[in-house]
């Protein structure tokens, strides 16, 4: 099982991804989100959802914005495959 720690930053990381990819295409009002999203988000974060979204509608950004922001989603997923590592391979209490 995920931490929720975890499961919170990747939450708001893809919110903002979908956010991005969504702009200007559907109004936040009525995009629904992806059924297999929203039958695992809280009320806090459907609002965080739709707030991305409002934001997101009113930010400029480009086609090099999105692709960096998707490439970060598996840069951030190795960076916690070693957090957990750590601590059983040797790493210092610091890291």
């Amino acid at each position: 099982m995920i931490p929720a720690a975890v499961r919170s930053a990747l939450s708001g990381l893809l919110l903002v991804i979908v956010a991005a990819s969504c702009a200007g295409t559907i109004s936040p009002r009525t995009a629904p989100a992806p059924a297999s999203v929203a039958d695992e988000l809280s009320p806090a974060e459907m609002e965080a959802l739709y707030l991305a979204r409002i934001d997101s509608a009113r930010m400029r950004f480009t086609e090099a914005d999105v692709r960096f922001m998707t490439a970060m989603i598996g840069h951030h997923a190795q960076a916690i495959v070693m957090a957990r590592l750590a601590p059983t391979h040797g790493a210092s209490q610091s890291v």
